[in-house]
């Protein structure tokens, strides 16, 4: 996959587990060697730059820290961060990849999506070759230096859907939320039920239509949100929300209740 100038690709999931368990870390670096080798660890830390050299054997010390950074052994192709589930609103874990677009061909970037998103039991997932247009567009995006910035803060999801990305897994939260058939009939490009109640939506055919085509994908975002009900999304006329601790206004919208994953925290 060529690199367009100012884009950068992203993939996301908030998952249902706490990622406290060192078995999942095992899973998701499994994962990311088989599916995408360039994007394989190579240094770790809690934040950048990552310095201690990545050591299969200690992946246990890694990934007891509430905050692990890895970078790849491949200098500049991919980050990896993992925060493991907070308090409060924070009921989800959150492991998000920054990969330079051409470490990785689509098939195999769909690949690792749709396979972590199983193995991780995600809630929410997502896939986006992001330029800066979207940081109007979707919640979680910032524009800087004219490159797009993407992270979806795992709170916001008690309030709204951040948008709809090119790729996007809804997990057992929205099925509920939504309804399979609501969601088996989106008006997308592909639309397919993953295992564990789990939804994948593809918005275009190609992953680098949101550079080549963003007018189309566009119209399949809107189509998808009208489609589900656009109460359940962002909506970029209410501003961006921040934590709503306690004394600030709540952002409105139609969101899952969580109350699994806060009985299972507090359990």
């Amino acid at each position: 996959m060529s690199d367009a100038p100012n884009s950068t690709l992203y993939l996301q999931l908030l998952t249902r587990p706490s990622l406290e368990e060192p078995d999942l870390g095992r899973a998701l670096f499994g994962t990311l060697e088989d599916v995408a080798p360039r994007w394989g660890p190579g240094k770790w830390g809690i934040d950048e730059p990552a310095r201690t050299p990545w050591d299969p054997a200690r992946l246990d010390e890694a990934w007891a820290n509430e905050h692990l950074l890895v970078e790849s052994a491949e200098p500049g192709a991919a980050i990896l961060e993992v925060q493991k589930r907070g308090s409060g609103l924070h009921t989800h874990g959150s492991v998000r990849i920054r990969g330079r677009p051409d470490s990785i061909d689509p098939d195999s970037a769909l690949k690792l999506l749709r396979e972590l998103a199983v193995r991780l039991d995600a809630d929410y997932g997502c896939l986006h070759l992001a330029v800066p247009e979207d940081a109007r567009e979707l919640y979680g995006v910032l524009e800087h230096r004219g490159q797009a910035l993407v992270s979806i803060p795992d709170w916001s999801l008690h309030f709204f859907l951040p948008g709809v990305f090119w790729a996007t897994v809804l997990g057992p939260s929205y099925t509920e939320l939504f309804g399979p058939e609501a969601i088996r009939t989106c008006p997308a490009h592909v639309v397919e039920e993953l295992e564990l109640g789990r939804w994948y939506i593809q918005l275009t055919p190609s992953l680098r239509d949101n550079v080549t085509d963003r007018e189309a994908v566009v119209a399949a975002r809107d189509a998808v949100m009208e489609h589900l009900g656009r109460d359940a999304f962002w909506r970029p006329e209410d501003g961006r929300p921040i934590y709503p601790r306690e004394g600030r206004p709540k952002p409105s919208g139609r969101a899952p209740d969580f109350g699994d994953l806060r009985s299972a925290r507090t359990a």
